[in-house]
């Protein structure tokens, strides 16, 4: 479970930073990756965790690569491009 909330508050800081360094607002991010404001709002609030199709739009949209977002051992590891 531990592994798990970790996780989720990676990605949720991956988001949120991405999009902030790309001048975004979550109306933006959600627009252009065809998903509900209020569920992109969600990923960033740590409430919901979304699908694979879904994080995959918003590698594109953020331009991050999932691939860079591991697992290794107890933590997970953001790879900065």
């Amino acid at each position: 479970y531990e592994r798990e909330a970790q996780m989720k508050t990676d990605l949720a800081e991956v988001l949120k930073a991405k999009r902030r360094q790309l001048g975004l607002s979550q109306e933006d991010v959600a627009a252009m990756s065809g998903i509900e404001r209020s569920q992109y709002a969600g990923y960033e609030a740590e409430i919901r965790e979304p699908s694979i199709p879904n994080l995959i739009k918003l590698s594109r949209v953020l331009m991050f690569n999932i691939y860079d977002i591991t697992i290794r051992g107890e933590e997970t590891v953001f790879l900065p491009r």
